[in-house]
């Protein structure tokens, strides 16, 4: 069932993160009375900022995608791409009025639990529009496998997605708080991660803090963290191009350009990448917080705006690309180790979780414990991403598959729901048996 117009437009308000955060940066300059030009130009430098942040995403990702070709290649691997985003905008034309509703009434919801409910953690406003959309498909898809859809799934997705929006806020808080210093959350489906992995962070030293490591002559470009993401992204790509042979990757990759200069200009367009994400952060976060004063002060008292992972790198820039580092070695291990235990579901090296999970348990992992907590939290993620959350890879493949007739049967074309707060399909699974429903097929 597709969209009508009206919630089409709705939905693509809220799921465009540069309109969200122009939208609440304006509500709250006007809430606090600020002349005509301050309202203008906060708006549009906070949209501009993320703008600039979602082109350097761009240009990042750009320059680790044919990673995943590579390594699929030399390791000969039949994996599965597992990023949320993907997975809800396959099962749209079957369920898009559902996604969009439950999307716009589930945040209306989380609006109101953040201004009623009493405790700091979960006086935050989830603004980041993306995952809001991907989280809102998982609600609709975990419901439509237990034979619900239209009105119901619209009523009770709604207050699965709010639950959502509130708790993965809170949850990421006890680890956020200390690296923000209190004045904003992270809304991001890594939630569910860090809340985890965090503990690990305890097993190392805060007062080793990555920012302020002492290196010796030329060793100091290493402070740097593009040149440290450059550098680690070009040993990255020598390996399945050394396995699979230089020959054949610029036969089939690089359209006969040199295998090294290719490796360097796909190495050190990943660097490019982190320092457009590094300007553009601090461009939008110095006018977020401001105006989001308004809003906190007037509208919802005390509340605080849990912003897309990337608004933590520069609190710890160094230790983002420790943790990028620590992650990619994980992140090989836990493929490994899913194709022994796992064999019909394994992801394929991706490079959105390699940076953005990778960078945010870095800066995470430094504030709390340090080098070593950047390195072990970095490390500790991919093995939770992959590993940890696979019975709901599996409960989820299951409805996938006998969802198959409806046409939602992604598999087929090589997705899977991932890890992270993709998880909570498990908890919607349980309450929707608990209250008697029955699911499709097995």
């Amino acid at each position: 069932m597709t969209m009508p117009f009206w919630l089409k437009t709705i939905v693509d308000v809220l799921s465009t993160p540069a309109i969200v955060i122009g939208i609440v940066a304006l509500i709250g300059l006007l809430v606090q009375k600020k002349s005509a030009a301050d309202v203008i130009l906060g708006t549009l430098n906070s949209l501009m900022g993320v703008l600039i942040v979602s082109g350097g995403a761009s240009v990042l990702v750009g320059g680790m995608s044919p990673l995943s070709g590579l390594f699929t290649q030399a390791f000969n691997i039949k994996g599965y791409y597992g990023q949320p985003e993907t997975a809800t905008a396959m099962i749209l034309p079957a369920l898009g009025t559902e996604i969009g509703l439950i999307m716009a009434l589930g945040f209306l919801l989380h609006t109101i639990l953040a201004r009623i409910l009493p405790w700091e953690s979960t006086k935050q406003l989830y603004l980041t529009g993306h995952i809001m959309w991907s989280q809102a498909g998982v609600a609709a898809l975990a419901l439509y496998g237990y034979q619900l859809s239209g009105m119901p799934a619209i009523i009770i997705g709604s207050v699965f997605h709010a639950v959502y929006l509130t708790l993965s806020c809170a949850m990421a808080w006890i680890w956020i708080k200390k690296v923000t210093k209190g004045e904003f959350g992270f809304g991001h489906f890594q939630s569910s991660t860090v809340a985890l992995v965090g503990f690990f962070s305890k097993l190392g030293d805060p007062k080793n803090d990555a920012e302020k490591l002492t290196l010796p002559g030329w060793l100091k470009i290493f402070k740097n963290p593009a040149i440290i993401g450059m550098l680690t992204i070009l040993g990255t790509y020598l390996v399945p191009i050394l396995v699979i042979g230089p020959a054949a990757v610029e036969a089939q990759y690089t359209g006969g350009k040199n295998f090294l200069v290719y490796s360097f200009i796909q190495a050190s367009t990943f660097g490019a990448g982190i320092q457009i994400i590094l300007l553009g952060v601090r461009m939008f976060v110095a006018e977020i917080i401001p105006a989001f004063k308004g809003i906190g002060d007037k509208i919802i008292p005390g509340a605080k705006p849990a912003l897309d992972c990337p608004a933590i790198y520069p609190f710890s820039p160094v230790a983002s690309v420790i943790g990028v580092i620590a992650f990619l070695i994980g992140e090989f291990i836990g493929m490994l180790l899913q194709i022994m235990l796992t064999p019909d579901f394994v992801f394929v090296i991706n490079a959105v979780p390699i940076f953005f999970v990778g960078s945010s348990m870095g800066v995470i992992g430094n504030v709390h414990g340090g080098v070593r907590g950047a390195i072990i939290c970095g490390f500790a993620a991919p093995l939770v991403w992959r590993l940890g959350f696979m019975p709901a890879i599996h409960m989820f493949s299951i409805e996938t598959q006998a969802l198959g007739p409806a046409g939602l049967d992604i598999m087929k074309n090589g997705i899977l729901l991932g890890g992270g707060d993709n998880i909570w399909i498990i908890l919607y699974s349980l309450l929707l048996s608990v209250f008697g429903f029955k699911p499709i097929g097995t």
